[in-house]
C-alpha cells in the first residue's frame, strides 16, 4: 500500500473545479428511446410522434429517419395532433398537459395544470378539432369535456351502469368531433359527444387499453382489432400482436396503415 508521502500531489493553483459541474455529465447522444408510451399521426401524414420515458421523437413515416428529438423532465405519457396540423399535445405522468407549437418545434406555447384530487388521478384524455375541445376521464364512469379557449367546464358525462364496467382506459373522438369512444374494461361505449347519449356497446374478449377511429371509413381500432361503427361486429385482429405488450394505436391520416407500439417496436401495419 502506497503511503500519503508517496502519492503523487497535485500542485498547488493547477486545480480549477468546474462552474457546474453537471454540465461535464451531460450526455452527447442518447441510445434508445426509453420506454415507449403513445404515438401519433401528423394531419398531413408527414410526422410519426412519439412518446416516451425520454422526452418526444419525432419520425418521417416513409423513410423511417428520426426527424427531432425533444428532451422532457418527466415520463410523457400521451400525446395527439392537433386537426389542423402546427400543434401537439402531451400529458405526462404527473397530469400536466403541454401544448407546443410546432412551427416553432421544439419550443412550448403553453402550460395547464389540471385540477384533480389526488385519489382521483387523470388516466386518459381525448381532443376534438384543434385541441379546443379536452375530454378529461375523473373517476371510474365520468367524464368532463373542457374548453381549453375558455377555461370552461362544457358539460359532465356519466356512462351508465353496465355489467362489465370497470374503469375508464381510453378515449378517442371520430374524425367530425361528433361521436366519442370510451374504454370501460373489456367494453366500448360510443356516445353522442354532444348529448352524452350512449349510441352503441361494443362487448369485446379482454381488458381493452386502447382507441382509434379510422379517418378512411366506420372502423374503430381497439387494441389489435378493428371494429365496424355500423353493425359493431369485428372485422380484423391483428394477432401477431398481444394486447397486454400493446402502448398505443394510430392510424395513418389516410387510414390505410395502423402504426403499433409493442414493446420497444413501433410496427407499422397494412390495414388492408
Amino acid at each position: 500500500a502506497q503511503t500519503l508521502a508517496s502519492v503523487p500531489q497535485m500542485p498547488a493553483g493547477q486545480f480549477t473545479a468546474p462552474v457546474d459541474p453537471v454540465e461535464i455529465l451531460s450526455p452527447s447522444t442518447i441510445v434508445g428511446h426509453g420506454t415507449l408510451n403513445g404515438l401519433d399521426w401528423s394531419v398531413d401524414g408527414s410526422q410519426l410522434a412519439i412518446a416516451s420515458s425520454l422526452g418526444l421523437y419525432f419520425y418521417d413515416p416513409l423513410t423511417l429517419r428520426e426527424l427531432n428529438h425533444t428532451a422532457g423532465d418527466t415520463w410523457i405519457l400521451q400525446l395527439h395532433f392537433g386537426r389542423q396540423g402546427g400543434k401537439l399535445a402531451t400529458i405526462d405522468r404527473n397530469g400536466e398537459v403541454t401544448l407546443w407549437n410546432l412551427h416553432d418545434h421544439p419550443f412550448p406555447i403553453s402550460h395547464m395544470e389540471l385540477a384533480v384530487s389526488a385519489d382521483v388521478p387523470i388516466r386518459t384524455l381525448a381532443f376534438r378539432d384543434d385541441l379546443g375541445i379536452l375530454a378529461v376521464e375523473r373517476g371510474p364512469t365520468t367524464l368532463q369535456l373542457i374548453d381549453l379557449n375558455q377555461g370552461s367546464t362544457i358539460a359532465w358525462i356519466n356512462l351508465p351502469d353496465y355489467p362489465d364496467t370497470r374503469q375508464i382506459e381510453a378515449l378517442a373522438f371520430s374524425p367530425d368531433g361528433k361521436q366519442l369512444a370510451i374504454d370501460v374494461g373489456f367494453d366500448i361505449f360510443l356516445i353522442d359527444a354532444t348529448s352524452g347519449a350512449t349510441e352503441r356497446i361494443l362487448p369485446g374478449d379482454h381488458d381493452i387499453h386502447h382507441l382509434a377511429f379510422s379517418p378512411a371509413g366506420p372502423w374503430l381500432a381497439a387494441d389489435n382489432a378493428i371494429y365496424s361503427l355500423e353493425d359493431g361486429s369485428r372485422l380484423q385482429t391483428f394477432r401477431a400482436f398481444s394486447p397486454a405488450n400493446l402502448q398505443a394505436i394510430t392510424y395513418s391520416p389516410d387510414g390505410q396503415a395502423l402504426a403499433i407500439t409493442a414493446g420497444s417496436t413501433v410496427s407499422l401495419v397494412d390495414v388492408a
